[in-house]
């Protein structure tokens, strides 16, 4: 129902437990009620009888004869034992015999009768109450009190209702808060203005994460501008030296075979601080969204790597269909770049580039540990960041065999693959 507050929420507990409490009051209430009310009736009702009772023997003058009187709600009848062989009048027959003073109502034509037998040294006193009004009055009471306790738990559903969301507001709009300090270059801090004491300190305590948060992303931002740009020097220089050396044109077949692996590493590393230069500046934000071949991605940065001749009879590219994906082109270039030379460079055999609608696998013969500690961390660190940039999900099969990109959003298929 709409107007109980969901399962697993603070305010369901209080609801719940507002309206336990109040049921639980009811049901001791109504406990008590029910037994005040029986005892008191049945208390008064025997007092009555007894009291008639004795203001009737007391006035037996005449012990050897019988007698009756009969009232509005009293009929009481002595029988002398020199007449009990005499058949009782009605409707004293009804009465059990012998008297049970635990079981001393009956009904009789359909009244609510109690009686009583008492022995006399010169026979026997039966007394009959009609106690059908008292019982009437009995039930009015307890209707009226079920009354009363079902509008006082409707009253408590409602207050409970009303409570749970009155207790609850400053603690949603606490949390409203703190879901709207998402990470950006600058972590605003929550108010802290609330008059609960315990919101406040909660607050407080929440300003001073984001405070060291925002430090440690401060340092971490330091450090990779910094990082880059003391790079960026070595590698100009290193880049002149190998072109010195391939202009002198004299090295033979192995000295150029090792040139080209070090300028490939060189150029490797250049894009890999360029990379980390524009994240960390968040300079791809601002780069635009377009719809592009995935396929014709693939291929152009399997040609850009510029793989020896046994990496590229490797790398396989597997798809139904020639997929479109609608997405920041430069980063997608940069992860499959990446992925695809870690997969090459700690794998060996075969190297399968699967495409489908909803996810890209990079799958391989041999298991591999997708790890940033291990081997290219820092192009896996580079892939880390750019799946979080847009979103997507990176994992590994069971067998380590691979990678997976898990893409949300859907990728339209324009026809059939032409590898």
């Amino acid at each position: 129902m709409a107007w109980i507050p969901a399962k697993g929420t603070l305010s369901r507990r209080t609801f719940l437990t507002i309206i336990g409490t109040a049921t639980l009051a009811v049901i001791i209430l109504a406990i008590t009620f029910i037994g005040l009310l029986e005892n008191n009736e049945e208390a008064l009702s025997e007092q009555r009888l007894s009291d008639e009772l004795s203001f009737f023997v007391s006035q037996l003058d005449t012990p050897e004869q019988s007698r009756r009187l009969t009232a509005q709600y009293f009929d009481i009848y002595y029988q002398a034992d020199t007449q009990s062989a005499m058949p009782l009048p009605p409707p004293f027959q009804e009465l059990s015999s012998p008297f049970d003073p635990e079981n001393d109502e009956i009904t009789i034509d359909g009244r609510e009768i109690q009686y009583v037998v008492k022995a006399l040294p010169t026979g026997k006193v039966y007394a009959i109450q009609d106690i059908t009004a008292m019982e009437e009055a009995e039930h009015l009471s307890l209707l009226s009190f079920a009354i009363a306790s079902l509008l006082i738990l409707l009253l408590s559903l409602v207050l409970g209702m009303l409570s749970s969301r009155y207790l609850t507001r400053p603690l949603t709009q606490l949390t409203h808060a703190i879901n709207n300090s998402k990470p950006r270059h600058r972590l605003n801090p929550i108010e802290t203005d609330y008059s609960e004491a315990e919101l406040r300190q909660i607050a407080t305590a929440f300003n001073g994460f984001l405070d060291e948060t925002q430090q440690h992303l401060k340092r971490e931002r330091d450090l990779v501008n910094m990082a880059s740009h003391e790079l960026r020097t070595p590698i100009a220089i290193a880049h002149g030296a190998l072109e010195i050396i391939e202009m002198r044109d004299n090295l033979n077949a192995k000295d150029k075979a090792t040139l080209q692996r070090a300028r490939q590493a060189l150029e490797e590393m250049q894009q890999n601080t360029t990379t980390l230069l524009k994240l960390s500046r968040g300079k791809t934000n601002d780069e635009p969204m377009e719809w592009e071949s995935l396929n014709k991605v693939v291929r152009q940065v399997i040609e850009k790597l510029a793989l020896p001749a046994s990496d590229t009879a490797r790398v396989t590219v597997q798809a139904d269909a020639d997929y479109r994906i609608h997405t920041n082109l430069n980063m997608l270039n940069m992860l499959l770049n990446n992925l695809l030379r870690n997969a090459l460079q700690h794998s060996t055999g075969q190297v399968t580039i699967r495409l489908s609608a909803l996810q890209i696998e990079v799958l391989s013969d041999t298991a591999f540990q997708l790890s940033a500690s291990q081997g290219n961390g820092l192009g896996l660190f580079i892939v880390n960041m750019i799946c979080e940039r847009l979103g997507w999900e990176l994992c590994q099969p069971q067998d380590h065999q691979g990678v997976c990109l898990l893409i949300p959003q859907s990728v339209a298929p324009t026809g059939a693959a032409s590898q």
